[in-house]
């Protein structure tokens, strides 16, 4: 039994002969600025993450409603309809989508609409609201959203908030937004920074 513990102890080199000649004096300075090299490193691409969405001036209130027909699961029409409000919009250099966050070319940014959408009734509806928000351009050509979530769930008896985004020149400030069903406008309005 004794041979077998020291074969086991052989083995494997003691602690303190592989830190002997790493722990010197320039070893600890050295171990040291490594460890704040990369605490730095880690607390700076988290802040870089966490820098929200980089906006460009500040939101702009909108405060304007439509009714849509809701969808089901198979993404068919429903006699239900629900409340869209589209609360504010901003300019913004990144945006997040679906839990990745997008950033803007160089002289372009994100006009990010914001909306709450409203169920009313007892089932769960989804909808798409990239298929209600068109950018006007000046020519008269409609711009679909770049950035959106997709198909989203609102739940039973609930308000799910929401965004899509344009992109848009640097410098452009004012804007023409259409909203509603893709075979019918309801509404327009502008939003100007």
């Amino acid at each position: 039994m004794r041979q077998k513990k020291n074969l086991l102890t052989n083995k494997f080199p003691k602690l303190e002969n592989i830190t002997s000649g790493v722990m010197n004096h320039k070893g600890k300075i050295i171990l040291m600025a490594l460890a704040i090299l990369f605490v730095f490193g880690v607390t700076r691409s988290r802040a870089d993450e966490s820098n929200d969405i980089q906006a460009e001036g500040s939101p702009v209130e909108i405060h304007e409603s439509v009714q849509l027909t809701a969808l089901n699961e198979d993404e068919q029409r429903l006699n239900q309809k629900f409340d869209v409000n589209i609360t504010s919009a901003q300019r913004q250099k990144r945006v997040l989508v679906r839990g990745q966050w997008l950033r803007a070319r160089d002289g372009k940014l994100f006009l990010v609409v914001n909306m709450d959408i409203k169920n009313n009734i007892r089932t769960a509806m989804h909808a798409f609201p990239q298929d209600w928000l068109r950018l006007v351009k000046e020519e008269g050509k409609s711009i679909a959203p770049t950035a959106h979530q997709g198909l989203i769930e609102i739940r039973p008896l609930s308000t799910k908030e929401t965004n899509v985004a344009f992109v848009i020149d640097e410098n452009e400030k004012d804007f023409t937004v259409d909203v509603g069903a893709v075979d019918q406008l309801d509404k327009r309005f502008d939003v100007q920074f």
